[in-house]
């Protein structure tokens, strides 16, 4: 490693059990650089990102090898960039606590000297308009202003490294814009690695970019040269459609298409415990299975036949919050219905649908605006139901009754469901509620009894209202 090295890659590899997802994986960062990751959709751009953050640390099914040099140590837990999520962690206070929440304690300031530290701090960034917002509870942010702040609150300790996970996806031009010009600033005082599809948007941030396509490097070079005069078909290819047939790590030769070559042979360390998970992820999942197995049955009613209230009232206690689950996991009624966070939201999305599935969840329940992943869903073998619901907001009467409809039909099949918004909360605890008030209960005990679980079920005034709406709804019905 040179002096002005950052960050060295040699040999590096990364499997998910038995699944090669990344192999020879090789490049260095120089340091004050913004470096593009690009290539199409499940090539491994963001595992390299998470296994330069130490985000799979822990992981019962992931394993790496080859060697990562960052600031001229091996990667530790006390030595590795910050990265900033695909998807922004919920902050649970204001835009002024998400700006601080690294550096508090180091900058040791006073509440005033803190609050002119956040103002210079946005205004060197380019995020003046958030100046004012710095009181403005975290959640209340728009989009782009959330993204922002993850960034800058990432960005705050000043690593030599700032990992940053498709931080425009979905965003209009102006608004992507705004976070390109702040990710440029960021890189006069620190190198970048950045994931993004746009080409725009990485001519325009990019010093160097690093194709990746079929688990493997295709090309790096600096933007300028990748852009204009690619050196291989892979690069060409990606850079005329957005795609690249390359073949993935563990394709069959005899299945590709012409012209597609076949891969190159996975190194030896690839090839080590394939044909067998390793023993501690068997003990793992049997202890998943047996929480499981545990949860009481409950009975569910035929259409049209309204539950006596002891079967209405089977919500597990607070002490079934699931630590199996990922975080903000928690059975309402156990072993058929769950609340939870966006997978992805704090920790990486595998991770999290490797859990739900653990504890035997079949189907999500998607409220967020953005539907989620669906090929992150299919390579955990889950599915999900979609219905946009905007943030403290509540569906209305119409959609609430298709979707329990649709949510009693799955169960009555032996499907089990996870509701998740956001953050799991709001939007989560309106619709589990509602779930409650047709099984028979009325508006104020569920609404009590959801919140013995978790305080914050249902967030806003509007979410209340709309749930006293459905009790009446439902009794005019009966009357």
């Amino acid at each position: 490693m040179q002096s002005n090295d950052c960050l060295v890659v040699t040999e590096f590899g990364a499997a998910f059990g038995s699944k090669v997802v990344l192999a020879d994986v090789e490049f260095t960062l120089a340091r004050n650089t913004i470096t593009v990751l690009m290539g199409p959709s499940g090539s491994g751009k963001s595992t390299i990102l998470h296994s330069l953050a130490g985000t799979y640390a822990g992981h019962p099914r992931y394993r790496s090898w080859g060697q990562m040099q960052y600031l001229d140590r091996p990667l530790a837990e006390d030595n590795r960039p910050q990265l900033v999520q695909q998807h922004v962690r919920v902050v649970a206070g204001t835009v002024q606590d998400a700006l601080v929440e690294h550096v508090r304690e180091k900058l040791s300031l006073s509440p005033v000297a803190l609050r002119e530290w956040c103002v210079e701090y946005l205004r060197e960034g380019g995020f003046p308009d958030l100046e004012s917002l710095l009181d403005q509870p975290f959640t209340e942010l728009s989009d782009v202003q959330m993204r922002a702040v993850a960034i800058l609150r990432e960005a705050a300790p000043q690593p030599a490294l700032l990992l940053i996970d498709e931080p425009t996806a979905e965003l209009d031009d102006y608004d992507a814009f705004l976070l390109v010009d702040l990710m440029r600033q960021l890189g006069r005082k620190m190198s970048l690695l950045v994931v993004t599809h746009n080409q725009k948007q990485a001519r325009r941030l990019a010093h160097r970019v690093i194709l990746v396509a079929g688990g493997r490097i295709q090309e790096a070079r600096s933007a300028e040269d990748f852009f204009n005069a690619p050196i291989t078909e892979a690069a060409a290819q990606f850079i005329r459609t957005g795609n690249c047939a390359v073949a993935s790590l563990d394709a069959d030769p005899s299945t590709l298409a012409d012209g597609v070559p076949a891969p190159a042979p996975l190194p030896i360390e690839a090839l080590a415990n394939q044909a067998a998970e390793p023993e501690h992820v068997a003990g793992h999942e049997a202890a998943h299975e047996a929480v499981y197995e545990a949860a009481p049955v409950v009975s569910i009613s035929l259409p049209g036949a309204l539950p006596t209230l002891n079967e209405a009232a089977q919500i597990a206690p607070a002490s079934m919050a699931s630590s199996s689950g990922p975080t903000g996991f928690l059975w309402v009624v156990p072993g058929t219905l769950a609340g939870a966070a966006m997978p992805g939201i704090v920790d990486d999305m595998d991770h999290d649908l490797a859990l739900l599935k653990r504890v035997g969840i079949t189907t999500l329940i998607t409220l967020t605006e953005r539907d989620i992943d669906q090929d992150a869903l299919a390579r955990h073998e889950l599915k999900n139901v979609h219905l946009p619901v905007y943030d403290r907001e509540a569906p209305s009467l119409g959609q609430i009754q298709m979707l329990l409809k649709r949510m009693e039909i799955l169960v009555g099949r032996g499907e089990v469901l996870a509701v998740h918004c956001l953050g799991g909360l709001g939007r989560t605890g309106t619709v589990l509620t509602a779930w409650l008030i047709r099984e028979g209960l009325t508006a104020q005990e569920a609404l009590r009894r959801v919140r013995l679980l978790d305080p914050r079920y249902v967030q806003s005034a509007e979410q209340e209202a709309f749930l006293q709406q459905y009790e009446e709804l439902i009794l005019q019905k009966i009357i």
